[in-house]
């Protein structure tokens, strides 16, 4: 009788240590479902979106951890009046730049959202004109000329005689030709030419430029210019042309692909942070400094050549060879009338 009460005093007190232990694993689990999981991020799969008036995107969002607790998505739109959205559907309303947002659990992604012009349009203030020189003509002094996307056949240079700004949308508006012509000539002060992407489709044997430059004050920012020059081509197409004495021009923020000069330059301004490839290289008349900063260089004959000018002074050291170089990237620069050339900042010793 003692060995049965012992017994079952031993089983009594294992099976209450089972239903503790049960009971506290129960507890446990329950407390497990109950926890929150906070949203750690959000994303987007898409962060930029351009569209015309009327197109549609539909943007995906993911939240994140996978067992978030609340994956709720919030989309606004910073300017309702240029793209809205419902949903993670953007709708594109009217010309100008939104930031889409997606946010969830007190964290965000967004995308933003150009939306392009009427395509192949130019206006004034809304006033639209058949061609570019109907705007111009029609144009005050300081007027802003909107070029909309398209590509535009150019056939014949422009004469630009008023101080008047051409802005397209970059990557958008495209001046095509496989004229001899150049595309603008520029005869008055202070003109601005912003976002447009000039294109030559055919190789170009004689003096050709997209933007010939007569008179001072000239800003080209922000635009693309690509031919079809190869190194070795007789092909004389070049960007920019300025005459001699222009001053005051400053090139910024442009791509330059392909041609065989970027600009040819023969007055004092400035050249900055632009991108070359493939070309011979900035020339620069000896007698006229440029300002040259921040510009990068790739896979051309010669980055920038400061060229002899018909007898006139140099102005050009090989201090100033150096600096043109450092300031430049490692610029490759070819100082001609020194007979000196400067890469990575350092005299080159052939």
């Amino acid at each position: 009788m003692k060995r049965f009460l012992s017994c079952f005093s031993v089983f009594l007190a294992v099976f209450c240590l089972l239903g503790i232990s049960a009971c506290g694993n129960k507890d446990t689990d329950t407390d497990d479902k109950n926890q929150t999981v906070a949203v750690a991020g959000v994303t987007l799969d898409k962060t930029e979106a351009v569209l015309k008036i009327g197109e549609t995107v539909k943007l995906t969002a993911s939240v994140s951890p996978a067992n978030a607790t609340d994956k709720t998505v919030t989309w606004t739109s910073s300017s309702n009046a240029v793209a809205t959205v419902s949903g993670g559907t953007v709708t594109a309303v009217s010309a100008g730049t939104a930031n889409i947002t997606a946010a969830s659990g007190g964290k965000n992604a967004a995308c933003s959202v150009t939306v392009l012009r009427e395509s192949n349009k130019v206006t004034i203030g809304g006033q639209t004109y058949q061609t570019l020189a109907a705007a111009i003509e029609a144009a005050d002094d300081g007027a802003v000329i909107e070029v909309s996307n398209g590509t535009y056949q150019i056939n014949e240079s422009i004469s630009v005689g008023k101080a008047v700004t051409i802005r397209g949308e970059a990557g958008y508006t495209v001046f095509e030709t496989a004229s001899e012509d150049n595309v603008l000539t520029v005869s008055a002060e202070g003109v601005t030419v912003e976002g447009i992407t000039f294109s030559k489709t055919n190789k170009q044997g004689a003096s050709f430029s997209f933007i010939h430059a007569e008179r001072n004050n000239l800003t080209v920012k922000n635009c693309t210019f690509t031919g079809k020059y190869e190194n070795g081509d007789n092909d004389v197409t070049r960007a920019m042309v300025f005459n001699a004495g222009v001053s005051g021009y400053l090139i910024e923020g442009n791509t330059f692909k392909s041609l065989r000069q970027p600009a040819y330059l023969e007055g004092s301004g400035t050249v900055k942070n632009n991108s070359v490839e493939g070309t011979r290289g900035f020339v620069v008349c000896c007698n006229y400094k440029v300002t040259m900063e921040g510009n990068t260089f790739k896979d051309n004959a010669t980055d920038i050549a400061v060229i002899e000018n018909n007898g006139a002074q140099n102005v050009y050291t090989e201090a100033d060879g150096v600096k043109l170089s450092s300031d430049n990237n490692g610029a490759y620069v070819d100082l001609q009338p020194l007979g000196i050339k400067i890469k990575n900042g350092a005299k080159v010793t052939e």
